[in-house]
């Protein structure tokens, strides 16, 4: 057995709590999903796999979208050949599985055992099966046979063909078909992998995409909590949980615990542990203060009720940046403007609530922040862009049918346009000499690696700042040594 210290369970688990609250979800039960469900596949055939258990990475996603998964076996499938040794079968799979290959096999007898794998012998079971159907062996025996070409053990091997052919023979094959069917087996057998464990991985990660499909607001509590720390995964599942309809809601003094929640409409709300710069014990402080003695009333009834150590404007700023104060009523810029005469006022007043009464200033309302700084300070303080983003009034320029989002494009695409803000840009000089540079751009899906090589460069160098918008067309590849996948520029406006 394996013991395998997953956080994937807890994000099951956790999903299954929430799931389990909704009035007509009480009977259900995750061990008796349908494992053909066409809305789960869906997701795995456009590769929408963020944070299903091994299905998550941009060649996995990849190889899905080629695939087009119909059925459960597929899965198991691609998750037992996403490996580097058997990753050189995938495009025989793939053609074989669309029509474009012949599923030929040695002999017929093979066909039932390698039909799910399409003629491709994928697992280390089905080399035990043809051992014991077409040579007679015990499973005992086919299980030395496979670990030995597993070993690539060739004094083994060699003396396990000679007992394979001539059971072959006793069960009345031709000895040199028996000799291709081994020379067969064995090409393969070096690769295969445990069957038992694709199924059982196989099976967590149709159980999380299940729930994706059919709970998102469930899934999507579960995966933020687990990422809460990793803005870049914060992000992604963010902006697909906005696309798959859940409604989020930000970050409320009032509302909020310290992990996401999700509340009676069933809408997702951020939790105080998704602003940067709060400490914990403050996140702390508050939440028992509005346990004890209910909800915070307005800005001054906050500042009244915190301990005198949390009355400093720097720790409360982040909240208001976060948007968690603004239910008390008043724009962002205008409670910024007033945090310090009401802290002042709670000093002066020491433990007298009487006298804080009479001291207490009134909000200074001011304009609020311009519409990019605010954002900005979103970004900065929670991850992501959450009242709006910075492309929005961009997207109309070009038909949505003339572009992609990044979470949509895959490695092989050739002309992909999309949309990008532009957050970071490094230069560099080839050994030539010649400038080039790369660029990060993100949308409301995602983020992506842009590389603008040196004549591209020199007509679109005016354009590569940060905090431009910028339309993007070019080649989508995997980025070398990694998972990633970038743009090759071809265009730039």
């Amino acid at each position: 057995m394996d013991f395998l210290a997953l956080s994937n369970l807890n994000i099951l688990d956790i999903a299954l709590r929430e799931i389990q609250k909704q009035e007509d979800s009480t009977n259900f039960n995750i061990a008796t999903i349908d494992l053909n469900d066409d809305a789960t596949l869906r997701l795995f055939r456009h590769g929408m796999t963020n944070g299903v258990f091994q299905f998550e990475s941009a060649g996995m996603k990849n190889i899905l979208r080629q695939l087009q998964p119909d059925r459960f076996e597929d899965i198991v499938a691609a998750n037992a050949l996403f490996r580097p040794g058997p990753m050189q079968n995938i495009p025989h799979f793939v053609a074989r599985k669309h029509g474009q290959e012949a599923q030929d096999v040695p002999d017929q007898s093979m066909a039932d055992i390698l039909a799910p794998t399409y003629g491709i012998i994928v697992y280390q079971e089905q080399v035990m099966r043809v051992a014991e159907q077409f040579a007679g062996f015990s499973l005992g025996g086919a299980d030395l046979l496979r670990r030995a070409m597993s070993k690539k053990d060739g004094a083994k091997i060699a003396a396990m063909k000679t007992d394979f052919v001539n059971g072959a023979v006793a069960k009345g094959h031709d000895s040199q078909v028996a000799e291709q069917v081994f020379g067969y087996i064995e090409t393969f057998a070096q690769y295969g992998f445990n069957r038992s464990h694709a199924v059982a991985y196989s099976k967590l990660a149709f159980q999380l995409a299940y729930i994706k499909a059919h709970y998102p607001a469930a899934f999507y509590k579960a995966v933020l909590n687990d990422a809460i720390a990793d803005k870049k995964k914060v992000s992604t599942y963010i902006a697909e949980a906005k696309a798959s309809g859940v409604t989020l809601l930000g970050p409320s003094i009032n509302h909020s615990w310290q992990g996401y929640s999700m509340n009676k409409a069933g809408a997702l709300q951020m939790g105080l542990a998704s602003i940067s710069g709060m400490r914990r014990d403050f996140r702390e402080s508050i939440l028992r203060e509005r346990q004890e003695n209910g909800a915070f009333k307005d800005l001054g009834n906050l500042i009244g009720r915190l301990e005198s150590k949390y009355r400093k404007a720097e720790q409360l700023e982040p909240l208001v940046y976060a948007g968690a104060l603004d239910e008390f009523g008043y724009n962002r810029a205008s409670i910024l403007a007033s945090l310090r005469g009401f802290i002042d006022a709670v000093g002066l007043a020491g433990e007298s609530m009487s006298l804080f009464a009479s001291l207490t200033p009134k909000v200074r309302e001011v304009d609020e922040l311009p519409s990019a700084e605010k954002l900005g300070y979103e970004r900065e303080y929670l991850g992501v862009y959450l009242s709006g983003h910075p492309i929005e009034p961009y997207l109309n320029a070009i038909p949505e049918n003339k572009r992609l989002d990044i979470a949509s494009l895959a490695v092989g695409m050739n002309q992909a346009t999309i949309i990008v803000y532009v957050e970071n840009v490094k230069k560099i000089r080839t050994k030539k000499g010649d400038q080039m540079a790369f660029v990060d751009g993100m949308d409301l899906t995602g983020s992506i690696s842009i590389t603008l090589f040196p004549q591209l460069f020199m007509r679109s160098a005016a354009l590569l700042e940060p905090e431009k918008v910028l339309v993007v067309t070019g080649k989508v590849e995997q980025q070398r040594g990694r998972d990633d996948i970038q743009i090759v520029a071809n265009t730039v406006m």
